[in-house]
């Protein structure tokens, strides 16, 4: 019986927690611009109207390293009657790509999962997912294309209509990228907000055993406090808001 007991406290303290994580959601309000931004990774003038937000939480540090200093991200986000726009500034003393050459790499699919990159998540609130309608993409370091779900990637189709661009900087890199309302299902002319979350992934090229291929070492997040893999439980995304000045 007191067996019992204790493991009933136990889950309930842990469901206690989770409950707590999930609701202290984020919310970002983004503003709407008036010039069609370029996808060149520059940090030109108009992003200057709208502020750095930080990603503070960190989730699945595979290698022990559970607050690695050689990481940080922030990202800003705006849009117009067009696109969703996102500016992602990664500070990684160490940068890392890696393209598949052996079989073994391309059975494991082991450039986009384990990379260097941003991962977006969405949910646009349909009930049933559309087909052609994006809720995950993932910008990986160093390669030319989005992939989406591994490895499917948008050279062609409707999803090639997202644009990015990156470019190295002083200790780290940006990303920048533009995503059609008409791949989200959704628009701000009849939305008022999206539940987001979004990721940034480190690889240092380290691997865990002689002769295994490295593994990503942490993953830095914008809304979950959970450790909850957002693939999985949607509920722990933030909120952006389109601000639409009236």
């Amino acid at each position: 019986m007191k067996t019992r007991l204790i493991t009933f406290c136990a889950t309930a303290g842990l469901l206690a927690l989770c409950c707590c994580g999930k609701g202290n959601m984020k919310t970002l309000a983004l503003k709407e611009t008036d010039q069609q931004i370029i996808i060149d990774a520059d940090m030109d003038p108009y992003w200057e109207n709208c502020d750095w937000e930080p990603l503070p939480n960190r989730r699945f540090p595979l290698t022990g390293v559970m607050d690695p200093k050689d990481l940080e991200a922030s990202f800003k986000g705006l849009w117009d009657s067009e696109y969703l726009y996102f500016l992602v500034k990664i500070r990684d003393d160490k940068p890392f790509v890696m393209y598949a050459t052996t079989a073994v790499e391309k059975m494991y699919d082991l450039r986009i999962k384990e990379l260097d990159g941003i991962e977006f998540y969405f949910n646009n609130g349909l009930k049933d997912k559309k087909e052609n309608t994006l809720n995950y993409f993932r910008l990986t370091y160093g390669a030319d294309t989005i992939s989406l779900s591994g490895q499917e990637r948008t050279a062609t189709g409707p999803f090639s209509a997202i644009k990015s661009s990156y470019k190295k900087y002083e200790d780290g890199y940006l990303y920048e990228c533009s995503i059609p309302w008409g791949l989200l299902g959704i628009h701000p002319s009849k939305d008022e907000s999206i539940r987001f979350e979004l990721n940034v992934i480190d690889n240092d090229g380290d691997p865990m055993m002689p002769g295994a291929i490295s593994r990503r070492k942490s993953i830095i997040t914008w809304a979950d406090e959970t450790k909850t893999n957002p693939a999985w439980d949607n509920s722990i995304y933030g909120t952006i808001q389109f601000d639409k000045g009236d």
